[in-house]
């Protein structure tokens, strides 16, 4: 089996920042090292905006450079990584959120022919204005594939794209890890001090724009 170069694009990651994109993006990469591709993380906005590179547990992460002026942060960002992803030759290149990861993953499968997509998470298709909902728009339809992590989400990529379709990717509970045990009776619930009501456990923020009934 031939081997695969992804590259991920993200504007954070663990352990500098700790959130849902971050981890998403860690998570795919490891697994995908994992599966025996080569993999990269492009970090676009790290504390310090100048080019670091480290292979960390096999996956080789780049801090990218960006100038951090008002105005042309984000698209310093979409240049410097674009330039990085010339360098890395990836097969596919995959954007977490929307601005610049999905733009620079669009552009870059535009530009060399490779597939693309984006995973929108929330706030970077919600809380578009101005400029940047402008350019969101637009990256919405360079990229090859859009996801979701919710369905509300997607509903938040269709108000701005209503000619596009979402895939929600729903990242949940692993269920080979998180199961019922085989001997989960009445018994040996009561012998654990555990009652036979299912409880979901949510980690995460409150929010209208999670789209909760």
């Amino acid at each position: 089996m031939s081997v695969m170069r992804v590259a991920y694009v993200t504007s954070f990651y663990p352990p500098e920042r700790i959130a849902g994109a971050e981890l998403g993006t860690q998570f795919m990469a490891h697994y995908m090292h994992d599966v025996g591709d080569e993999v990269h993380v492009l970090i676009t906005r790290p504390n310090v905006p100048r080019y670091k590179q480290e292979n960390r547990d096999g996956v080789i992460i780049h801090w990218m450079p960006y100038l951090p002026f008002p105005g042309l942060r984000l698209p310093s960002e979409i240049l410097v990584s674009l330039f990085q992803l010339s360098r890395i030759r990836p097969d596919i290149v995959h954007g977490n959120c929307l601005l610049p990861g999905g733009a620079v993953a669009g552009l870059y499968g535009k530009w060399k022919g490779v597939p693309s997509l984006v995973l929108c998470y929330g706030y970077d298709v919600a809380d578009m204005k101005g400029w940047a909902a402008k350019l969101g728009r637009l990256s919405l339809g360079w990229v090859k594939k859009i996801m979701v992590a919710t369905q509300h989400c997607g509903q938040k990529v269709q108000e701005h794209r209503p000619d596009l379709s979402f895939e929600v990717f729903y990242a949940g509970c692993d269920e080979r890890v998180f199961c019922c045990p085989e001997d989960r009776t009445a018994e040996t619930l009561k012998e654990r001090g555990l009652s036979e009501v299912n409880r979901l456990l949510f980690i995460g923020r409150m929010i209208p724009e999670k789209g909760f009934d």
